[in-house]
């Protein structure tokens, strides 16, 4: 059965989302990962001001972990993707809302040999806005092992408690 909302996932899909708060969509962004990538390299290439205050240089000398975000109006890559893509439609089909809200992106490069570690935590504390009705699209560019990619626990998003790293 299709949601009316969005040809690109089906009520099963999104009742597994709104009972876990995690939800494997292959392939969806796929035309898009190109774009994107480019998009990436002009922003490493020219990083924000909250590029060069957030990307962390490791003592051990790996590679860094660079992250970046509110960038989407000056990277014409990220905008587009924005305006374009399915993930607004995405959004608010698995929120059961008829619009999305875009917040930010926030673009993080993890390159091979870097040594940091992202500690588990909820997205939710990083934001300045409230509320459950919220969701985060982790799109890998580049192909992830599955010992070193996002990890998630089932129905965490219904928590009281919120953690974020220390």
């Amino acid at each position: 059965m299709q949601n009316p909302n969005s040809p690109l996932i089906d009520q099963q899909t999104i009742d597994r989302w709104q009972a876990d708060g995690v939800v494997l969509l292959k392939g969806v962004f796929t035309p898009w990962i190109e774009s994107l990538s480019r998009g990436v390299a002009a922003l490493m290439a020219n990083p924000s001001e909250y590029g060069h205050a957030r990307t962390v240089i490791p003592e051990d000398g790996s590679a860094p972990f660079f992250q970046d975000y509110c960038n989407w109006q000056r990277i014409p890559e990220f905008r587009d993707f924005v305006f374009q893509s399915p993930a607004a439609e995405i959004a608010a089909a698995l929120m059961g809302s008829q619009t999305a809200k875009f917040f930010h992106e926030h673009t993080l490069v993890k390159q091979p040999g870097g040594s940091t570690v992202t500690p588990w935590h909820h997205d939710q504390p990083y934001y300045c806005v409230e509320g459950r009705q919220n969701v985060s699209l982790w799109i890998p560019l580049d192909p992830v092992a599955e010992t070193i990619s996002l990890r998630c626990i089932r129905g965490s998003h219904r928590w009281d408690d919120e953690f974020s790293a220390t």
